[in-house]
């Protein structure tokens, strides 16, 4: 579903994008790519530092990496998410993984959610923005 309404999304707004749907511990590519969006990919330590590896060297010059995913905070609240604190990101996490790329943003907040019905209300999440220079 997710893929289906970025589709039809990037069509009404007139962008062309690729959306992948693969393993994550598997995905090999010799591409390179001036955007990879991971929101609310929560994946165990161990595969997600690889990955996140990965994205670095997938990311073109001036390519963005744009992320947003549940923190620990998020355990306090019933909109949605893990309920495993080892699958949960913090921005000290994102910017250690990042410290190559130029951060534009890496907060952590509040926000609301309205993604049907098992993503309803308050939620923490962490918001990233790097850009492999």
């Amino acid at each position: 579903a997710g893929r289906d309404k970025a589709i039809a999304l990037a069509e009404k707004e007139g962008v062309n994008i690729r959306y992948e749907v693969a393993d994550a511990a598997h995905f090999v590519t010799h591409e390179s790519f001036d955007a990879i969006a991971c929101i609310f990919f929560h994946l165990p330590a161990p595969l997600r530092q690889a990955f996140h590896v990965r994205i670095i060297h997938w990311l073109a010059r001036n390519g963005h990496f744009i992320l947003e995913a549940f923190t620990p905070n998020q355990l306090q609240y019933h909109s949605g998410g893990p309920k495993d604190i080892g699958l949960l990101m913090t921005s000290d996490m994102l910017a250690a993984a990042f410290s190559e790329l130029h951060i534009m943003e890496n907060t952590e907040t509040l926000t609301v959610l309205d993604e049907g019905l098992h993503h309803q209300g308050t939620a923490a999440v962490v918001r990233f923005h790097g850009i492999k220079m």
